[in-house]
């Protein structure tokens, strides 16, 4: 099978997740500004897109949405959201959303996070220069109840 690529244009820092025989597709959009759009896709080809899957002003802010990542565990969708430099995690009942902010944001100074779970627990990595922290690549394992870090 030939792809072309670009796949998409005016698309950054793309996560697919096969869900269910579907590829959902988030990234940083040049698009939009205020959240992530999704695109579906059964053959990596043609994508459908589905607009915004995110709630509006996850923690109170409006710009720099950058490089999501979702995974589906037990049913539910987890989105791991940079947004003006602040990551923060996202909940959804449906891979096209909406991803609705859970608590505050975790960590500010903080970007390009990623999950993935080991069983029932959940771990995260991120690059962050937080105070007291060297400008390096971080991780974190949440509590059970995936919404705080450990």
């Amino acid at each position: 099978m030939k792809y072309n690529n670009p796949v998409l244009r005016g698309y950054a820092d793309p996560d697919v997740l096969l869900y269910d025989g579907v590829y959902y597709l988030y990234a940083t959009s040049y698009h939009i500004k205020d959240g992530y759009e999704v695109y579906s896709s059964t053959d990596l080809q043609n994508w459908e897109n589905h607009g915004n899957c995110m709630a509006p002003e996850p923690w109170g802010l409006k710009k720099g949405f950058w490089a999501p990542d979702v995974k589906e565990h037990n049913g539910k969708f987890y989105m791991l959201a940079t947004v003006d430099g602040h990551l923060g995690l996202c909940m959804a009942d449906s891979p096209l959303g909406p991803f609705v902010p859970q608590n505050g944001f975790l960590l500010e100074k903080t970007i390009d996070g990623h999950i993935f779970f080991v069983g029932e627990d959940m771990y995260i990595y991120y690059a962050s220069w937080r105070e007291g922290h060297k400008y390096a690549i971080w991780g974190c394992k949440m509590n059970p109840d995936h919404l705080t870090p450990d």
